[in-house]
C-alpha cells in the first residue's frame, strides 16, 4: 500500500504533481526545495531576484539555506506599496504590531492554519483603530465566513477569531485576487511581518517542520477550497480555445499565449487569479510531496524528524511510525 493511501484517492495526485524527492540525500532535497523556492518566487513576482540569490549563494549550503528568504525581503523591500490603507494611521506602528501578532499566531500548535480570539493576540491585533489583518467574516475561497470580526467603534475592538492560512501564504485570507494580501503588508526593518510569514510558509515543504503538521487540517483546507473554486474551474476547457485563454492542464490553469500573473476569471466569491489559483494548488503539492517522502523512508530519516512525526496526532502517520514488529525470537535452550 502507497503511504499516502490513508488520506485518499485524491492526494497522490497532488504529490505527483509536487514531485518526488528523497529527504535523507542532500542532493535530491536541495534540489527539489529549491524547484519550490523557485515556483513561489515566479508566482509572486521575485523569480528575477531569487535566481540571482541563489547563483550567488553557489555551493555553498550555509549560503543557499538563507539565499531565497533574503532574496524575497530585499525584493519587497524595494517595492513600492500597492495600496494603503485609508485615514490617519502610524505605517511603524502598523508594522510593529502586524509582525507582533504574526509572531503569535505561528508560534501556536500547527502551521498550516492557525486562528485565534482577538483579544489573546497583541494589542487585539489593531494598530490604533485599523486592523492590521483582513477580516474573516466574509465569505471566501477557503471559508464561508468567521464569527463577525468587525471593528466596533473607533477602538478596533474584534469580536470574533483572527484566521491565516500559513500554507499559502501570501495568498492567506481566502481571496484569490491577482495580488496577494500578504504582499500588501507595510515593510518596517525592524518588523518585517512578511519575511517572517514567509519563512512559515516555507515551513510546510521543509521535512522537520512538516512531519509536525496534521495533514487532516490541511486536508480540510483542499475540500474547501475545491468546492468553492471548482463550479468556475471546471467550465474551463482542456484545450487552449485561442490566444488569451484559459484551460485545465490537470490540477493547473493555463493561458494560451497570455500571461497567468495578468490573467482573471470570475467566481462566485470574487475573482480568481490564474497565478493565484495555481500557487495554492502548488502550495498543496508541496506539501504533500514532501509528506510522502518522509513517510517512504520514515526508518532512515534522522531521529530529530521521526520524533515530531511520532508525536503528531495524525492517524495515518502514527501508523507509518508504528515501530517494526521483531521478526523470530528468543531460542530457549534447556
Amino acid at each position: 500500500m502507497a503511504v499516502l493511501d490513508c488520506y485518499g484517492s485524491h492526494v497522490g495526485a497532488l504529490a505527483a504533481l509536487g514531485g518526488a524527492f528523497n529527504p535523507t540525500d542532500w542532493p535530491s532535497l536541495s534540489a527539489w526545495w529549491l524547484r519550490q523556492w523557485s515556483l513561489m518566487a515566479e508566482r509572486m513576482g521575485w523569480g528575477v531576484e531569487f535566481a540571482r540569490a541563489v547563483s550567488t549563494a553557489g555551493g555553498d549550503k550555509g549560503a543557499l539555506a538563507v539565499a531565497p528568504v533574503a532574496a524575497f525581503r530585499e525584493w519587497h523591500k524595494r517595492r513600492a506599496p500597492q495600496f494603503a490603507v485609508a485615514g490617519s494611521w502610524d505605517k511603524n506602528q502598523l508594522a510593529h504590531v502586524r509582525y507582533e501578532v504574526v509572531q503569535a499566531l505561528r508560534e501556536r500548535a500547527g502551521t498550516w492554519v492557525i486562528d485565534a480570539p482577538s483579544y489573546e493576540l497583541p494589542y487585539n491585533a489593531c494598530a490604533g483603530a485599523v486592523r492590521v489583518l483582513l477580516s474573516s467574516a466574509r465569505p471566501a475561497y477557503f471559508d464561508d465566513g468567521l464569527d463577525d470580526p468587525t471593528p466596533r467603534g473607533h477602538t478596533c475592538e474584534w469580536s470574533g477569531n483572527v484566521r491565516i492560512y500559513f500554507g499559502t501564504w501570501p495568498w492567506c485570507h481566502g481571496r484569490l485576487d491577482p495580488f496577494a494580501d500578504g504582499l500588501a503588508w507595510t515593510f518596517s526593518d525592524t518588523a518585517d511581518a512578511a519575511t517572517l510569514a514567509l519563512r512559515t510558509a516555507a515551513n510546510c515543504f521543509e521535512p522537520q517542520q512538516n512531519a509536525r503538521i496534521d495533514a487532516r487540517v490541511v486536508d480540510e483546507h483542499w475540500t474547501r477550497f475545491r468546492k468553492r473554486t471548482d463550479p468556475a474551474i471546471l467550465t474551463l476547457p482542456l484545450s487552449p480555445q485561442g490566444p488569451g485563454s484559459i484551460y485545465r492542464d490537470g490540477l493547473l490553469l493555463r493561458v494560451h499565449l497570455g500571461k497567468p500573473e495578468l490573467t482573471v476569471l470570475t467566481g462566485a466569491r470574487g475573482p480568481i487569479g490564474v497565478a493565484a489559483y495555481n500557487y495554492v494548488v502548488e502550495r498543496f503539492a508541496a506539501f504533500w510531496a514532501c509528506r510522502r517522502a518522509v513517510l517512504a523512508r520514515y526508518h532512515q530519516l534522522d531521529d530529530s524528524i521521526r520524533s515530531s512525526l511520532q508525536k503528531n496526532p495524525d492517524p495515518c502517520v502514527r501508523e507509518v511510525a508504528k515501530p517494526k514488529p521483531q521478526i523470530g525470537g528468543t531460542i530457549k535452550v534447556a
